[in-house]
């Protein structure tokens, strides 16, 4: 595990339930400075149910992630779109590793993201699927979630709304304009608000002061805000020096036998929502660097990723309009191998990625390794805290997880119990 997630582990140290969620509100104001403490409750219990346990640590990502999966196929299906959409967005996901990678990582960015992503599919869907119990509990489930996990959902949930009314009302005036309170759904945004509104209140609304940091210090290293950004919610793409040109040709292809097989206009109606999702999730992410500019707080890529998800389901989404369009017509049969095309070059990317991704891991727990042999410790030492820093805390919460039972009780020292 790593610094943050030992964060979350040494809660479980302290055996009174009481006591630690105290102990989690308390943080919100300082370690946990800007999260709602929720991922840290959740995971209080799982460790003081299953022990010292990394799979139990990580498992609200882990089904966060799960979650984001069939949210995104859910809502394909229920739109008709080919099977083979819902593919090119599983392959393009793995390939973006900075979103992935928190899929395995106890921190509430996962959740955030399937969150975020759920919701939107949610507000995309028709008026007329809202009273099936699927559709029900992907919009419940997913806005809960979201408001518990994390602040920047409540800026992520709002945007869901506009953009489902902005696209919706474009293209079904009538049908919206019956049934604007069926769309909102009246229920579930006072019960999110008002869970938003008191876990506001006990955690992360504390504390909203400035800070003092350079804004840029983790973004002027890679080429600067724009690039960083781009390349951040692009990742899944091909680099340019390795197989974009085929990407390109494949992409157009695609645009070409779409606008082919019907009329043009009624094609613009259909690309330019995911079209203008994708734009509208890099807008999003413009709008959380404002403000952390504007709070003089680091810009994080972590930051982004409810926005890389929503890249994907964009593009996803557009891979399932044209083969729609393309599926009653002669070209149908092209469309298809023009796709399966595209699916085994995203598919090649993210195995290229995710194997150069499991290698520099096995580099890092190598590393590692080597320093946890040169201190291991039978028990805490709390002499060599100045020694080697709060490694000496990652070394212990380490060696506890290989050992197995209980949490330490000595864990809850760092902090301060």
């Amino acid at each position: 595990m790593w610094d943050d997630e030992f964060f979350h582990f040494a809660f479980a140290a302290v055996v009174d339930p009481l006591d630690a969620l105290r102990l989690i509100q308390k943080q919100t104001g300082e370690i946990f400075f800007g999260r709602t403490g929720v991922y840290a409750a959740v995971d209080y219990f799982l460790l003081r149910l299953g022990g010292a346990n990394l799979i139990l640590l990580r498992l609200p990502s882990t089904v966060s992630a799960l979650w984001m999966f069939v949210a995104v196929l859910f809502f394909l299906n229920k739109r008709g779109y080919s099977w083979i959409a819902g593919a090119v967005f599983l392959a393009m996901a793995v390939g973006q590793s900075s979103l992935m990678g928190y899929a395995g990582d106890a921190s509430s960015y996962m959740p955030l993201a399937a969150a975020t992503v759920g919701t939107f599919c949610y507000y995309l869907l028709p008026i007329g699927q809202r009273n099936e119990p699927s559709v029900a509990i992907l919009g419940w489930v997913s806005v809960l979630w979201g408001v518990l996990m994390h602040p920047y959902f409540l800026l992520y949930w709002p945007a869901a709304i506009s953009f489902g009314l902005l696209w919706f009302g474009r293209l079904n005036q009538t049908e919206l304009r019956g049934n604007l309170k069926c769309f909102l759904n009246l229920r579930l945004l006072f019960v999110g608000s008002v869970i938003a509104g008191i876990l506001g209140l006990f955690t992360w609304l504390q504390r909203t002061e400035r800070h003092s940091l350079d804004p840029f210090l983790h973004t002027r290293e890679r080429g600067g805000l724009s690039s960083t950004l781009l390349h951040e919610h692009l990742y899944f793409l091909p680099q340019p020096q390795a197989i974009a040109l085929p990407t390109i040709a494949i992409v157009s292809s695609l645009l070409l036998l779409g606008f082919a097989a019907g009329k043009s206009k009624n094609l613009a109606r259909d690309v330019l929502p995911p079209l203008s999702l994708v734009a509208f999730a890099l807008a999003l992410s413009l709008s959380i660097t404002i403000i952390s500019i504007q709070r003089e707080y680091w810009v994080l890529p972590r930051q982004w990723v409810a926005s890389q998800a929503l890249v994907l389901l964009g593009f996803s989404w557009l891979v399932g309009v044209f083969l729609s369009r393309c599926a009653t017509e002669k070209m149908h049969r092209l469309s298809v191998v023009a796709a399966f095309m595209l699916l085994a070059l995203f598919s090649l990317v993210s195995f290229n990625r995710a194997t150069a991704q499991v290698e520099a891991l096995r580099w890092d727990i190598s590393r590692y390794n080597e320093m946890q042999q040169s201190l291991r410790l039978a028990a805490p030492d709390p002499s060599l805290i100045t020694a080697v820093g709060n490694k000496y805390w990652l070394i212990i919460a380490n060696n506890n997880v290989l050992m197995g039972g209980d949490v330490l009780p000595e864990l809850a020292a760092y902090y301060g119990y």
